[in-house]
């Protein structure tokens, strides 16, 4: 097995008060890139020693052999599968991986775990958590396992959150083994403003999702076939991301098919996957793009999280509301490969309305308690019956929810019709990042000038509205030219009120 990195030892630590301290639901906050499953298996190998059992949950059937596969590289190799017709199923193993769907099919399940890992815990299972719920489990320690655990109701669920480490942590920190950083540094590049377009988007209907609150697809798809995304995809790709392995986020199959079109009309390979993507093509796409025979691959929601790819661009092509979306889609370019950062082109500009992933990450720091049943803003919204649609090919009047037409076997395949129009991206600076460095060249400044450090804070509090936190981890540097031009025009200005008064 590998040897544990500083950030893993801690929160194995923090595990064990938490157990110590009598908490059964313990949600752990494990950026990506934290090594979650070395964690994992350290957790199940120790649990191993004490003859006791343990259930890995994934979010999803289709991270099956994914997950069997990185407890093989850490060196866990007495596992079993539930799911159907897995050729590795066997109850007898000690780590058991599964499912939240296959459990949930299960008219009788195995014998209670010992313990249970769940992975992206933050995609609630009503199924799970009301399972959780019967006096049979109770005693059942579970680990829940989020980089993102900000879901409505997490906090009636789970009792205690660790947090070992955050975002910016595992960005400033060297791995020594590479000599790079635990995580990519990131540059992201969007419209500085997208004109005549936000008062629409704030008029989009939402619904409830798993990644919380989000715009309804066919609402997106409205207005950005009217307005138009900002700056040509293919183009602003080919200037700044050429040989990059990239990701692209769409609002819908269609869509996402339409950008593959777009990127193989230019004569760049290009891939596609959706939910109904089978294992063995996804296989092969990652394949693909490992080998460079495809520079990237479009997608909607299936690849935004659990994928563990090497990715050294995304595109955002589609709007979000979810904060929780955003930074799980971020993570997927986030770990740390042959490329030294990773470019983030969001043409929608959801990192103007809702912050870079870092400063997300530092800010949401508590678990969410909303009670069920409680009247709340992110209620989602009552969904209309469905009504039958009329074929376009032979004009029958189809049941609701039939693609294929009864009468004449004519299947419609959808069109979209969202654009792009002129415009370029620029890159954006974090406002925290900001602040901490004028924060820094004040600081400087003050103690060159015989000052007290407060000045240097108050300074900062002047010019951005709030200041930095925590600055015992804020060391001086030399101020830059916009520190020292702030001073000056604040010294001009209150030499002229001076004068007045």
């Amino acid at each position: 097995m590998k040897q544990l990195r500083p950030h893993q030892t801690l929160a194995l630590d923090m595990l064990r008060a938490s157990v110590k301290a009598g908490h059964k639901r313990i949600m752990l906050k494990a950026p990506v890139a934290f090594g979650k499953t070395l964690v994992a298996a350290v957790i199940s190998r120790n649990t191993n020693d004490r003859r006791k059992s343990v259930w890995f949950v994934c979010d999803s059937i289709t991270l099956i052999d994914q997950t069997v596969e990185s407890f093989y590289a850490e060196g866990c190799y007495d596992i079993g599968v539930i799911q159907a017709d897995h050729p590795m199923t066997n109850f007898t193993k000690h780590l058991q991986i599964c499912s939240v769907q296959t459990i949930q099919r299960r008219p009788v399940l195995p014998a209670i775990p010992n313990v249970m890992l769940i992975d992206e815990a933050h995609c609630k299972s009503t199924w799970l958590l009301e399972l959780l719920e019967r006096p049979e489990w109770a005693n059942v320690l579970v680990i829940g396992l989020s980089a993102t655990p900000w879901a409505k109701g997490l906090g009636n669920t789970y009792t205690d959150l660790i947090m070992p480490c955050s975002m910016k942590d595992l960005i400033a920190t060297i791995n020594p083994d590479s000599g790079k950083p635990y995580m990519s540094p990131y540059r992201i590049f969007s419209p500085g403003y997208i004109d005549g377009m936000e008062a629409k988007v704030r008029k989009l209907k939402t619904k409830m999702t798993r990644m919380g609150m989000d715009y309804d697809e066919n609402g997106q798809a409205e207005i950005l076939g009217t307005d138009e995304l900002v700056a040509d995809i293919v183009e602003t790709w080919k200037a700044q991301a050429e040989g990059r392995a990239t990701l692209a986020f769409c609002v819908d199959r269609a869509h996402a098919a339409k950008i593959q079109a777009r990127f193989l009309q230019a004569g760049i390979g290009w891939g596609y996957i959706d939910g109904f993507t089978e294992r063995h093509e996804r296989k092969e796409i990652k394949r693909q793009l490992d080998a460079g025979e495809i520079k990237g691959v479009s997608s909607v929601d299936a690849m935004v999280k659990g994928i563990d790819w090497a990715f050294g661009a995304l595109i955002w092509a589609r709007f979000t509301k979810s904060k929780m979306l955003l930074v799980q889609g971020d993570g997927r370019g986030l770990r740390m490969n042959q490329w030294d950062d990773l470019l983030i082109f969001d043409h929608a500009g959801n990192h103007n309305r809702l912050g870079f992933p870092c400063d997300i990450d530092a800010l949401i720091t508590t678990l969410d308690t909303s009670k069920p049943g409680e009247k709340s803003e992110t209620q989602p919204d009552v969904k209309p019956e469905a009504l039958p649609k009329e074929c376009p090919k032979c004009h029958f009047l189809k049941p609701p929810k039939v693609r294929e037409c009864p009468q004449c076997s004519f299947v419609p395949t959808k069109e979209s019709k969202i654009e792009e129009r002129d415009g370029v991206l620029v890159e954006q600076r974090s406002r925290v990042v900001e602040m901490e460095n004028f924060y820094r060249g004040a600081l400087f400044y003050a103690r060159s000038k015989g000052k007290q450090d407060g000045w240097a804070w108050h300074l900062t509090q002047e010019k951005f509205g709030t200041a930095p936190r925590n600055t015992s981890s804020l060391s001086p540097v030399k101020p830059t030219p916009e520190v020292l031009g702030f001073i000056q025009h604040r010294n001009i200005r209150r030499a002229k009120g001076r004068k007045a008064a």
